[in-house]
């Protein structure tokens, strides 16, 4: 039992890691013009994604900040929140889903930093 236990998460992961390498490298062509890959992102980040995007239009943010803010380190929400919020800005408190994919999936983190960067800056193309 805990075998099969261990190879569905290996098969979890394996899913996974090749839907962040989608995300990340299936570029495609369009009438000349190159086209970014649909995200693949969760919901629980595309959300937050989604509101620093929101926010971009409210209040100037640095690219790294966005990346930072849009993709934060669990540990460090209190210090990120008084970050954000002296800028006039409302914090998007993390989710236990965000949580909980940040645990299972941290070993990944340097490929979802590049997936959320192309999401920030091309848009998730729903």
């Amino acid at each position: 039992m805990a075998w099969k236990g261990m190879h569905e998460m290996e098969n979890n992961h394996d899913l996974e890691y090749k839907k962040i390498l989608r995300s990340i490298y299936k570029w495609s062509v369009t009438k000349s013009k190159a086209t970014p890959p649909k995200s693949e992102l969760p919901e629980c980040i595309k959300e937050r994604v989604r509101w620093i995007l929101k926010s971009h239009h409210d209040f100037p943010i640095t690219f790294i900040g966005s990346l930072i803010f849009a993709f934060p380190d669990p540990d460090s929400e209190e210090e990120l929140k008084k970050e954000f919020e002296f800028g006039g800005d409302t914090w998007l408190p993390i989710s236990q889903q965000y949580k909980e994919y940040w645990k299972e999936y941290y070993s990944y983190r340097a490929l979802l930093e590049q997936e959320v960067a192309i999401a920030i800056i091309y848009g998730l193309n729903e």
